[in-house]
């Protein structure tokens, strides 16, 4: 995974929405994708 990538909208949507089917929180995408939960909600 690369560090402070750029994403497309579509590719965040795919990302966040995976992560959290699968039962994960928005805390360990936070972590898994070093970026803010703040920033992640601001994507969905």
């Amino acid at each position: 995974m690369r560090k402070n990538q750029r994403w497309s909208d579509e590719e965040k949507l795919y990302i966040v929405l995976k992560h959290v089917n699968e039962g994960h929180s928005f805390k360990s995408l936070e972590r898994e994708y070093n970026c803010s939960t703040k920033l992640i909600r601001g994507w969905v």
